[in-house]
């Protein structure tokens, strides 16, 4: 039986941002009347009498692309394109996540559930284990990985989720349903392939294979071994642009910029995998990643049973990644990041046309992203890199001006160690630094009321000392005082916070980040509660959909969960019940 999260509707005093932090006041997302749970509305499913066809619904995810970026690069799309096509015969609006970590787990369980963290269960990319490890979030040490070869190590579950996703909804109410979920990342397939998938898979980069985990399978299916010696081929080509005069006159700076990392010999064109450094991280971030999902989804759609292609309902879930690890390391504004979104838009653009020609006019796509992302530090003053500083009025998106700081885990452990020894003295208080968490040790959790007080007030005025720290909260007492409405810091920050999520939260100042370590002391993250962060694209195109048109209100995650539901026939999820059906308006 799914945990239900009994949480006040009460308005309470709100902290705004701009005076906890010093920084941009986030912008309040207009009061929403109520409405009939989704289910209600008069959807987009077919009149009485033109049911006869099973619903197509593919939903995907385009990791890290911010709605800044999608603004940024909108007029660039090929004509036939999959963004194109999108933005042509369907719906385009902006969605504004209601939670402070704007991570890629938290990010995906929202669009599944419709709910934030504190609903979904969903915390953090990472936690810490039991050994104080950091572990991904939806790790489960009951079950093991699973992939063509031999394999031994811990597998993945939704057993970390507390609310039921849309493909929970869908395999309840239409047990005879499809629904494949296929990602770079386990953290987006799991989620969205939900407890009972037909098939969840994601790229494992110390394999280089696919794989999934004992929760949904004994085994992988025979023909995804086909599969995966295409991918093998794959991971020894290289990565030229298509048009290298195309990437000099639409990135905003040069092919090497300060402040770009690698994975291997060369921080600019072109890249050869055989030269990196790690291969399978590094071909993460090529556009031959989302090619691989891609392929790995039409071999998945050509195995079902031909019976099943008209009768039986069809959830596609597809969470494209490339464009995040290329962010990372690179930066949104690099030649890198340009190419994989145009290579992305052109292999979507086939896609499309592959499912129409393969579907018929049942397919409806939804298309979203997790998060947003912020600008290389090392860009700072770059008028063309950053036009919005030069604007006369507020930039709508609150993206920074100045050079903002990356906060390396280890730094920030050795800081709130030393606050810990001085408040309480000798001894082990501090358990680790998981983005964008400190946990206290079982020893400091024990301590008595006002020891354990004084511990948090010691770390978190240490921590706002540190370059790049805008707020640091106490979770246990941000909790017992929780703000669920509106869109202060403390509001945001709450709504990430679940049971087991860590001890301190740290909130960064607008520009600076936590370094994700993957080339130490270069590219970007996200994670922010800033609006670059939080706000990203929603693009519908269903058969009955009003074409070319723009939602003009702020969608919320519920909206994309009901709308979902809504194309296959069934009730959302209970976290969506409220959430409007973009394709009906």
């Amino acid at each position: 039986m799914l945990a239900e999260m009994a949480v006040s509707r009460a308005v309470l005093g709100f902290i705004a941002l701009a005076g906890c932090s010093g920084g941009p006041a986030v912008a309040p997302i207009p009061p929403r009347a109520q409405k009939p749970p989704a289910a209600a509305l008069p959807s987009s499913s077919a009149p009485q009498g033109e049911q006869s066809e099973a619903p197509v619904v593919v939903l995907i995810v385009v990791d890290q692309l911010a709605s800044w970026v999608f603004e940024q690069r909108k007029s660039s799309f090929t004509k036939g394109g999959g963004f194109e096509q999108l933005l042509r015969e369907g719906k385009y609006g902006t969605l504004r996540y209601e939670h402070a970590t704007t991570s890629t787990a938290p990010g995906h369980a929202a669009l599944f559930t419709g709910l934030p963290p504190r609903g979904s269960g969903v915390f953090a990319n990472e936690r810490l284990d039991d050994a104080g490890t950091p572990t991904s979030m939806f790790a489960d040490p009951s079950t093991k990985a699973i992939g063509s070869g031999p394999f031994e190590g811990t597998g993945a579950s939704t057993a970390v989720l507390r609310a039921q996703t849309l493909a929970d909804a869908l395999r309840t109410q239409r047990p005879d349903a499809h629904i494949i979920a296929v990602s770079l990342k386990d953290r987006a397939s799991v989620p969205g392939g939900g407890k009972a998938s037909t098939l969840s898979v994601w790229f494992d980069a110390e394999r280089e294979s696919f794989v999934t985990s004992s929760a949904f399978a004994n085994a992988l299916p025979s023909w995804l071994g086909a599969h995966q010696e295409k991918l093998k081929r794959e991971l020894g080509g290289t990565w030229q642009p298509l048009d290298e005069a195309w990437l000099e006159q639409h990135a905003p700076t040069a092919d090497a910029q300060a402040g770009e990392g690698d994975f291997g010999p060369a921080v600019h064109f072109p890249y050869d995998l055989k030269q990196a450094k790690h291969r399978g991280k590094a071909f993460r971030g090529y556009p031959a990643a989302d090619r691989a999902v891609l392929s790995l989804s039409r071999a998945a759609l050509d195995a079902l049973p031909s019976d099943a292609r008209h009768t039986k309902p069809l959830l596609l879930v597809l969470s494209m990644s490339a464009l995040d690890y290329v962010g990372h390391v690179h930066g949104p504004d690099s030649w890198e990041s340009w190419e994989v979104l145009r290579e992305l838009d052109r292999e979507l653009g086939r896609f499309f046309d592959e499912l129409s020609q393969r579907f018929g006019e049942r397919v409806s796509i939804v298309l979203s992203a997790d998060h947003g992302t912020a600008p290389l530090p090392e860009t700072a003053g770059d008028r063309r890199a950053r036009p919005w500083c030069a604007q006369p009025t507020p930039d709508p998106f609150e993206r920074p001006c100045t050079k903002g700081e990356r906060l390396k885990r280890v730094e920030l452990t050795e800081r709130l160690e030393k606050a810990a020894r001085d408040a309480l003295g000798p001894g082990r208080w501090l358990r680790g630094v998981v983005e964008p968490f400190a946990y206290f040790s079982p020893e400091a959790l024990r301590l008595p009321s006002a020891s354990r007080s004084k511990l948090e007030q010691a770390c978190i005025k240490a921590l706002e000392k540190h370059p790049g720290v805008a707020r640091v909260f106490s979770s246990r007492e941000l909790s017992a005082v929780c703000p669920i409405e509106g869109e202060s810091l403390p509001a945001l920050v709450c709504r990430s916070l679940p049971p087991g999520a860590g001890d301190l939260y740290i909130v960064s100042e607008p520009g600076s980040f936590f370094d994700t370590n993957l080339v130490a002391g270069h590219g970007i993250n996200h994670g922010s509660p800033y609006l670059y962060d939080r706000t990203v694209p929603v693009l519908v195109r269903s058969p009955r959909a009003t074409a070319g048109k723009t939602i003009t209100e702020v969608i919320r995650p519920a909206d994309v969960t009901a709308t979902a539901a809504a194309l296959l026939h069934i009730a959302p999820p209970p976290g969506a019940a409220n959430g409007r059906n973009l394709a009906a308006e």
